[in-house]
């Protein structure tokens, strides 16, 4: 598995009262990565992270999901300083194809964290694209409603978080898109629910 996640820093998203509900996006995506890790040994369980603003600082290339990596993991995981705070999808969809290509033995788990007010120059063109990515293809909605094309696609898992949802929703999320393939995987509500209190 090449999980990719593609990261909105924009004021709508990451600014005091912006879009990011509960808050805590980057460490319940980490706590989700990291209880998937904990369990995988052969090493193969690649984790990408690609902000709306890349290349940056915060950018991590398919990194195994291991203890030892952990840390460039966490570094990865948190607003970039040399991030504009982008509202573009385009340039961290790109790169997640080009790291997808450059893949082709691992199944692709594309999860996008946005509140999709995106200002690509063809939204439309670009979340068909989205839609058509090979493998599984995850839309965490931050407070905004998802948008029509993705409600559409019965391929496409959408989560929407709101100021209705309950801190370790973004994990659950995470920890769904990083298991859809295992039959056996136990659902991470406990988990998510210990590291909100």
């Amino acid at each position: 598995m090449l999980n990719i996640n593609l990261f909105d820093n924009s004021g709508s998203v990451a600014s005091g009262g912006g879009n990011d509900p509960v808050g805590r996006r980057y460490l319940e995506a980490l706590l989700a990565i990291q209880h998937v890790g904990a369990h995988c040994r052969c090493g193969r369980e690649l984790t990408a992270t690609i902000h709306f603003d890349t290349p940056t600082s915060g950018d991590l290339a398919p990194t195994p999901m291991t203890k030892p990596n952990l840390p460039a993991i966490i570094r990865s995981l948190a607003i970039p300083p040399d991030g504009a705070g982008s509202s573009c999808l385009g340039p961290s969809f790109r790169a997640a194809q080009q790291l997808i290509a450059q893949h082709p033995d691992h199944r692709p788990v594309l999860v996008a964290l946005t509140d999709f007010e995106l200002f690509d120059g063809d939204v439309d063109r670009l979340l068909d694209e989205f839609i058509d990515v090979p493998g599984d293809v995850h839309a965490v909605v931050l407070r905004s409603t998802p948008p029509a094309k993705l409600a559409a696609a019965p391929h496409v898992i959408t989560t929407r978080i709101d100021y209705t949802s309950q801190p370790g929703a973004v994990a659950r999320a995470v920890f769904a898109a990083l298991t859809a393939t295992r039959p056996h995987a136990r659902p991470l509500a406990a988990v998510a629910n210990k590291q909100a209190s």
